[in-house]
């Protein structure tokens, strides 16, 4: 998958009421990452996410976004996992080292198994905005 570079991260509280078609407010973005354009020189990089769901009317569900327990883990190095719990609107963030990473994300939500899986690249000194799209078993 390829990034695309934009110079401004839209994923924060609030962003889905200020009208404008935000990076992760659709199911088109699903599973997508952007990466920043500017760079402050620094090794790591910032990772922000906004897990959605395509399994309501609402992407933001609380009962499917919220608070789920999600891992971000270095693909080409392995090593110690980065782990967490959303927040109630579904949001994470993280301060990763350079290189590609896998994010899953599982929880068990109104008796269905829920997961996400996605790939993204971190670039250093570059915010990374990713939007997991979390799908449950019928």
């Amino acid at each position: 998958m390829a990034a695309l570079a934009v110079s401004v991260s839209c994923v924060g509280t609030g962003w889905k009421d200020t009208g404008v078609d935000p990076f992760c407010a659709n199911l088109d973005d699903a599973n997508l990452y952007l990466i920043d354009g500017n760079t402050d020189g620094s090794a790591n990089g910032t990772v922000i996410g906004q897990l959605i769901s395509s399994d309501t009317q609402d992407l933001f569900d609380f009962d499917y976004v919220g608070y789920v327990a999600y891992a971000m883990k270095n693909t080409e190095t392995g090593g110690t996992q980065t782990t967490g719990l959303t927040d109630n609107l579904g949001e994470f963030s993280a301060t990763l080292g350079e290189g590609s990473w896998s994010f899953t994300a599982g929880a068990l939500i109104r008796g269905k198994s829920c997961t996400a899986t996605m790939n993204f690249e971190v670039e250093g000194g570059r915010q990374t905005t990713v939007c997991p799209a979390i799908l449950c078993e019928e």
